[in-house]
């Protein structure tokens, strides 16, 4: 029996008490120095004895590391035991009695060292300052420094968890509906519990210590690697929890060749995972699809239209197969611009049309084929469709997707208003004292206020009361038809001080484009050559042309000859020149329009010799403006001159060429003429189907508006054979022979 009774006493007494009681020699640092209490009330056994020694011992920081020959180290407080040589044991026979400081090689035949490393690791916390793991996973092994009484206590551990792994099953489950690639990412979605990604390099992240686990050795330093797990592995727990619903783990894999679902898990988690498969399998019922068609706008412009509408903010739709995306970053083909306007009636090589492009003075329809491709978009559980070939909507979805794009559709699928340009283009042959021939529309002897208006300065006067109508403009009762005095329309006087350089645009208010070319072709001077009517819908740019093409050569090859002769040959290009149109008109209101006008005139205005080719020269003038007018107005446009010398030759046949005394019997004259080209255009809004009717009946022989205007989509036009008509005003385009 031995009394252990050391009340603060010195650590040597202890350690010579420890050497008396075992036998065994002991080598002491520097370090073994300090105080240690032992005391029991009554005597123990020597076996006993030593044990509690060797454990105040490890308690206090001190470590005992066994030696051959009956030898133990002991190790101060404050240094690791590992660097005194650490003895390594393979064999549980071999563990020292005791707590002496060993390290033991554990050999695993089913458990994964790393997991195995990292459970340890949490199982002895806190650990001591000599605690280590090291895992050899090519070996199937891992290395521990602990106490041998440790060391014993985990050799009965790993023994009960190096077992074989629990039964598997491996099953190819057919999928009859469904992709099986995403099936397979909707139950990876399921299983997964967000396991952390690798860090960069192939280092494994660190995983945070439980309850405090420190110093554990880690495989790279300052990082407790965590079980490698293999792509298509999920889940890890051994019970059903909210974390995992499946048993132990989960691999599966998707086989699109054969469209099935490969699956290995324990046969406990099979029928569950069946089930679930089959319910994202399930035969969803196909909705009857909803077609509108579409009347005025193109099914492939309206398409990015509702992707947008129906897309709720911070959502992506997505296209697949046969779907292409057309939004927000979205590639769905949008069709070339396709002319809206309506010809009303041209005439001397004139055309119209529209197009949203800029200034394109040379502008013709495109000839290229229009893509009539279906384009699908699906957003969320709803698809929509655009049929190009027949103009038309088709949705797939639920009721309120359905509910949501009809009544986009209703708002957006309407007629655009129309806008009727009546115009005439004509010649005024100015005197030598005139200056501008649309100032002629500031010299009427008793102008009628606001009835002729000029960019630059209003000129009027007042005329009786009794000339007036009901709006304030003269009636035709009034002075020469209310509007102008032809007998003074040469006499420029009140207007010369006032005209300003430069293009002129004149607004005559009324229905005053009739009276205004009666007054221009009363004079003489006035000669219409073309009087076209065009259609265009509203902010769509219509274009009225007439022209020619003249042969330019742009180049000259020579070629030498047999006989050392020289050929030349040119190339000839086709340069067109003509008077161009283009106006955008922009319905304001229904008493208002904004018309943005490029008028463009081209003209030979000499030759020039190269290389023994005539090049035309050719002169190009144009004027671009913008003017708000009242509908039904007429706009006069002037200030493009052309001053043009001619030189006339009258005389007797044969006698008046005789050289010397032919010029007794011919006379020559030289003459100069001044020529300013004149447009006068009358913009007519149509809102309404009356209003188209309105202008067909004005311009029938001109334009036809389409069937609809003769069924019932009209209620309140004039039907065929119903014997009304309406009183309509006198068309504003004069016959002009």
């Amino acid at each position: 029996m031995v009394t252990l009774q050391y009340p603060n006493s010195d650590v040597a007494d202890v350690l010579h008490l420890y050497s008396q009681l075992t036998g065994k020699k002991l080598v002491m640092d520097n370090f073994v120095q300090g105080k240690v209490n032992i005391f029991l009330n009554r005597p123990v056994p020597r076996d006993e004895a030593i044990k509690i020694i060797e454990m105040n011992l490890l308690m206090n920081g001190y470590s005992l590391v066994p030696a051959e020959n009956d030898i133990v180290k002991v190790i101060g407080t404050g240094k690791n035991p590992r660097g005194a040589g650490v003895p390594i044991i393979s064999d549980d026979a071999d563990i020292p009695a005791g707590d002496h400081i060993i390290s033991f090689v554990f050999k695993l035949r089913y458990a994964d060292p790393l997991e195995l490393q990292q459970v340890l690791g949490q199982y002895l916390s806190p650990p001591q300052t000599f605690t280590s793991f090291l895992a050899l996973p090519k070996s199937s092994s891992i290395i521990v420094t602990e106490n041998s009484s440790t060391i014993r206590a985990l050799v009965r551990i790993i023994d009960q968890v190096d077992i074989p792994p629990a039964e598997v099953v491996s099953e190819f489950i057919k999928l009859e509906r469904a992709d099986a690639t995403k099936v397979v990412e909707m139950l990876k979605e399921v299983f997964d519990k967000g396991a952390q990604p690798s860090t960069p390099g192939g280092v494994p992240p660190a995983q945070p210590n439980a309850a405090g686990v420190k110093g554990v050795r880690p495989v790279v330093p300052g990082v407790v690697p965590a079980p490698t797990k293999e792509e298509a592995e999920l889940g890890a727990l051994t019970a059903l929890s909210e974390d995992s619903i499946v048993v132990g783990k989960i691999k599966i894999a998707a086989d699109v060749r054969t469209n099935r679902i490969h699956v290995i898990t324990r046969p406990i988690n099979m029928p569950f995972v069946r089930k679930l498969i089959a319910e994202f399998d399930a035969n969803v019922e196909f909705g009857k699809p909803i077609t509108r068609p579409l009347r005025y706008i193109s099914a492939s412009d309206i398409l990015p239209v509702l992707v947008q509408a129906l897309t709720e903010p911070g959502t992506n739709q997505q296209g697949g197969g046969e779907t292409s995306n057309p939004a927000a970053g979205a590639n769905t083909q949008q069709p070339r611009s396709r002319p809206t306007s309506n010809p009303g009636g041209f005439e001397n090589g004139g055309s119209s049309g529209s197009s949203s492009g800029g200034q394109n003075f040379s502008e013709e329809l495109s000839t290229q084929a229009v893509d009539t491709t279906p384009k699908a978009v699906t957003i969320g559980n709803a698809k929509i469709i655009s049929d190009q070939r027949a103009n038309s909507i088709i949705v797939l979805g639920n009721r309120e997707v359905v509910v949501k794009v009809m009544k986009i559709l209703d708002e957006m699928d309407v007629r655009a208003p129309q806008v009727a340009l009546s115009t005439v283009i004509g010649e005024l042959q100015l005197d030598k004292n005139d200056e501008f021939g649309v100032d002629y529309f500031g010299r009427a002897k008793e102008s009628v206020s606001g009835v002729i208006t000029s960019r630059n300065n209003s000129l009027s006067t007042q005329l009786p009361p009794s000339e007036l109508g009901d709006n304030g403009f003269p009636t035709n009762n009034g002075l020469n038809g209310g509007i102008l005095d032809p007998a003074n329309i040469l006499n420029f006087r009140r207007i010369a001080n006032a005209a300003v350089g430069g293009t002129n645009v004149y607004l005559a208010a009324g229905n005053s484009l009739l009276a205004i070319v009666k007054m221009l072709h009363s004079t003489g001077n006035f000669k219409v050559l073309s009087r076209p009517t065009v259609f265009t819908t509203n902010n769509k740019k219509a274009i009225i042309a007439s022209g020619q093409e003249i042969p330019v050569p742009v180049n000259t090859i020579a070629n030498v000859g047999v006989n050392n002769g020289i050929a030349q040959q040119s190339n000839i290009q086709y340069k067109k020149i003509a008077l161009q149109l283009e106006v955008v008109p922009l319905i304001n209101s229904e008493k208002e329009v904004t018309l943005e006008i490029l008028q463009k005139l081209d003209s030979v205005a000499g030759f020039t010799q190269l290389e023994n080719n005539n090049i035309p020269t050719i002169a190009t003038k144009y004027i671009k403006t913008t003017v708000s007018a009242p509908n039904c107005s007429t706009i006069v446009l002037g200030g493009l001159i052309q001053d043009e010398a001619r030189r006339d030759t009258n005389g007797i046949p044969l006698l008046s060429r005789i050289p010397v005394i032919g010029a007794i019997f011919r006379n020559t004259t030289k003459a100069k003429t001044r020529r300013e080209l004149l447009i006068l255009m009358r913009p007519e809004v149509a809102l309404t189907k009356l209003d188209l009717y309105r202008l067909r009946q004005k311009n029938s022989d001109k334009t036809h508006l389409g069937p609809e205007i003769e069924n019932d989509d009209c209620p309140d036009c004039p039907k065929p054979g119903d014997g009304k008509q309406l009183d309509l005003p006198a068309p504003d385009l004069p016959g002009m022979k």
